[in-house]
């Protein structure tokens, strides 16, 4: 069989990949694969046989047991089954998050919520109501300026927490035209650096110590949908994108309050 066939062999039926993970977990008998997941002699002696063609077990005097190749096939199986699973899952924030097809999958830990036309802003409350007020950095891209964003962090401020923002120029310039008094009051807080970055991007992501929120935005800057986790290979890469962006970002000046 070729590699197509052999995968596709072991993805036709739930059971056979069940069996393989038995087999990981310790040797066993046809007999108590049958018992095991409820399936007929002949129907195990089809996969005992089929895996061993493949490689994946070998039989011996306590029974048959998964060979080096099956671990590694049942684990390489077994994640891309659980990002397909994820794939459709997240398939709302996917379809609305800039760099989705950049993110570490699959994700351990997660919660996402989006908004709808009845609930326009369930994403925005959302992060709010998950932000941790008792973090000790926050590290933040935002395509635009949010004013729910600014509510959500007054806490860490007001404790002077180190926070370190990336803004285009866009949302620099909207900013000091909106709202002047507040724009210089946050660049004379002596616990933020304000860089504003010569790219232009349509995504959130905050990282509050080891919270990650991700967020997709529409054009009008509105925060449509917000992923928050605290899985560690997010949290990584999460801030290696942030050090991208802050790295070739111009650092704004402060002022005196």
């Amino acid at each position: 069989m070729t590699a197509i066939e052999q995968v596709r062999f072991l993805a036709a039926s739930e059971h056979r990949a069940e069996a393989l993970r038995s087999l990981v977990s310790a040797p066993r008998s046809p007999a108590d694969l049958c018992r095991a997941h409820d399936v007929s002699r002949a129907t195990v002696h089809r996969t005992l046989d089929s895996f061993e063609e493949f490689g994946w077990v070998r039989r011996g005097d306590d029974g048959y047991r998964a060979t080096a190749a099956g671990r590694i096939v049942l684990r390489r199986f077994e994640q891309v089954r659980d990002t397909v699973a994820e794939v459709e899952s997240l398939s709302d924030f996917l379809g609305e998050f800039e760099r989705a097809h950049d993110l570490p999958m699959p994700l351990n830990d997660y919660r996402v919520e989006t908004s709808t036309r009845t609930d326009p802003h369930a994403a925005t409350e959302f992060f709010i109501e998950a932000v941790p007020t008792d973090a000790s950095r926050l590290d933040a891209l935002l395509p635009a300026v949010v004013p729910a964003f600014n509510r959500a962090c007054e806490p860490l401020v007001e404790r002077g927490v180190t926070v370190e923002l990336v803004l285009p120029e866009s949302a620099a310039e909207t900013s000091q035209q909106s709202y002047p008094d507040d724009f210089e009051q946050a660049r004379a807080l002596d616990c933020l650096t304000l860089s504003i970055s010569p790219e232009t991007f349509t995504f959130g992501l905050s990282v509050f110590d080891d919270d990650v929120f991700l967020g997709g935005y529409d054009d009008g800057g509105h925060l449509r949908t917000c992923l928050h986790s605290t899985d560690d290979d997010l949290r990584e890469w999460a801030l290696s994108v942030f050090k991208r962006f802050r790295d070739d970002a111009v650092v704004e000046p402060t002022t005196d309050a």
